[in-house]
C-alpha cells in the first residue's frame, strides 16, 4: 500500500507517457502541468528539456507536496540543433519527413522527479540519435495518410508506421517513445521499495 509520501503523479496528460507507465507497472495519476514549453535564451538541447521537465514537475508538486511528481519533456533537434516541433498541418509534416531523408536527428528527453515531503529532486536528460533511410515520396505520402504525424514532435512515432523511416537507433529506444529507460527502471525500483 502506498504511503502518504509515495504516491505517484505524472505531470502530463500525454497518452503515450501514460501508456508507458502502465506498461511498466507504475501506479500513478496524471495531472497536466499547464506550464509553458518555451525556453528563452537556452541553446543547449539537454539543458532545455531538463528545464522544461523541471518546470512541469515543480508546477504540479507545488499542489501535491506529499507525492512523487514526474515531469518529462521531449524535443527533436535536426541540422545543428534546430528544433523540430509538432507539425501544424500535413504540408509541414511532409516537409519535416522529407528533410530527415538519408540524414539523422537527435531526440532529447528531460526528466524530473520531485517529492517535496521527502525533500528529493532529481533532474536528468537523455539523447538518442535516429538515422533515417532515404524516404521516397510514395512512402512519405503513404505515411501521411495514416495521420500518425499529428501531434508528434518530428512528425512521426517509432511505435507505428513511422518506424519504417528509421535505419538505425543510437541510444535508448524508450527515450524516443517518451521516457528514458534508465528513468523508468529507477522509478520502478522506487515503486517496488515503497
Amino acid at each position: 500500500m502506498a504511503t502518504e509520501c509515495s504516491q505517484w503523479i505524472l505531470a502530463s496528460k500525454s497518452p503515450q507517457r501514460k501508456a508507458i507507465l502502465k506498461k511498466w507497472g507504475i501506479p500513478f495519476k496524471a495531472i497536466s502541468s499547464g506550464v509553458s514549453e518555451t525556453w528563452g535564451s537556452r541553446k543547449i538541447p539537454s539543458a532545455i528539456v531538463r528545464e522544461i521537465a523541471k518546470r512541469k514537475a515543480e508546477s504540479v508538486a507545488s499542489h501535491y507536496p506529499n507525492h512523487w511528481v514526474i515531469g518529462v519533456d521531449t524535443l527533436v533537434f535536426f541540422d545543428k540543433n534546430r528544433q523540430i516541433g509538432k507539425p501544424k498541418d500535413r504540408e509541414e509534416a511532409k516537409k519535416i519527413i522529407q528533410n530527415f531523408s538519408g540524414k539523422y536527428c537527435d531526440v532529447y528527453s528531460g526528466v524530473a522527479l520531485i517529492n517535496k515531503c521527502k525533500k528529493r529532486r532529481i533532474f536528468e536528460a537523455e539523447k538518442t540519435r535516429l538515422f533515417f533511410r532515404k524516404i521516397s515520396r510514395k512512402t512519405c505520402e503513404a505515411y501521411l495518410k495514416t495521420g500518425e504525424w499529428k501531434g508528434r514532435s518530428g512528425a512521426m512515432t517509432l511505435e507505428g508506421a513511422g518506424s519504417v523511416f528509421v535505419r538505425r537507433i543510437q541510444g535508448d529506444y524508450w527515450n524516443v517513445i517518451g521516457f528514458p529507460a534508465f528513468f523508468l527502471e529507477f522509478i520502478k525500483k522506487m515503486v517496488c521499495n515503497s
